[in-house]
């Protein structure tokens, strides 16, 4: 086991290397890693798992679950990463899914309540069991609108992989410019229409590397609430 490092997500990369192997990685998708000084790098689930204890891993927060479910129900394959199927993290995921990893949305949508901000400021990897249950009581609340855990989760997943296409196309203006309008409206009302999805699938396609948009988890606007 590897020591000054702890394994804090699982995520979307835009580096294909594997940290400790430097083989190419099958997805976009790995293990980030947090060194000592606070740099982060990453592996595949192989090495995870070669140099971390297999619980840690198993319990580690996945920020990849629109993505992940949505292709693994598609295959009809059991592959254990299914929203449903492991529940352990969910409310640490809520926590810094609303107080960290959407904090550009904060502006149009309040994800930042004290409560949840309270919770983050003690430590930000590990919540104990009476804040776990307390988020729990936000995220059922909140359930069916867009500050949901799933849409929220729809809405990381789609920041992410429009982030790859932005950075991927710097250099070509007319689809910087489609990229950076859909991630706008992404931030602004924290949702894609179906329409939307289906635009931005139609250019993602053509891109090398960049996984399509999963709009299956985002919230279809009917009584929004806010709180």
């Amino acid at each position: 086991m590897v020591t000054n490092m702890k394994i804090i997500r699982r995520d979307f990369v835009e580096d294909d290397n594997c940290f400790f192997c430097k083989r190419t990685l099958k997805t976009k998708i790995a293990y980030i890693i947090e060194l000592e000084d606070g740099k982060e790098i990453q592996c595949g689930p192989c090495c995870a798992k070669k140099h971390f204890d297999k619980i840690v891993v198993a319990n580690t927060p996945d920020f990849t679950r629109a993505v992940v479910e949505y292709v693994s129900k598609k295959s009809k394959s059991k592959d254990g990463n299914s929203i449903d199927n492991n529940n352990s993290t969910k409310e640490l995921e809520y926590l810094l899914l609303r107080c960290k990893y959407l904090d550009d949305f904060d502006n149009f949508n309040k994800l930042k309540i004290q409560p949840l901000v309270d919770v983050y400021n003690k430590n930000h990897f590990e919540i104990n069991d009476r804040d776990k249950k307390n988020i729990n009581i936000i995220m059922d609340k909140l359930k069916d609108t867009k500050l949901g855990y799933k849409n929220l989760m729809a809405c990381y997943q789609a920041k992410k992989i429009l982030n790859m296409w932005i950075k991927l196309k710097y250099d070509d203006i007319e689809s910087l410019n489609v990229a950076k309008k859909f991630y706008n409206s992404l931030k602004e009302y924290c949702h894609l229409t179906d329409n939307q999805v289906i635009g931005l699938n139609r250019w993602i396609v053509n891109m090398e590397n960049i996984p399509k948009i999963n709009g299956k988890w985002f919230f279809r606007y009917n009584n929004v609430t806010t709180s």
